[in-house]
């Protein structure tokens, strides 16, 4: 379970990450990557969460 939290907050902080680096780097070429990344970012922290109110 903490390995799965562990993997979780680096998701979101390379979200966050390839975000900025859309901003302010190449711009919408990495547009797809990035969704992607969102989207499993977002699935995994969603199945982090059901799993740990269940385990309560």
């Amino acid at each position: 379970m903490r390995a799965l939290a562990i993997l979780s907050i680096v998701a979101i902080g390379l979200t966050i990450l390839c975000g900025l680096w859309m901003k302010w780097g190449p711009g919408p070429k990495d547009a797809n990557f990035h969704a992607l990344l969102s989207f499993g970012t977002l699935l995994l922290c969603l199945v982090t969460i059901i799993l740990f109110m269940a385990r309560k």
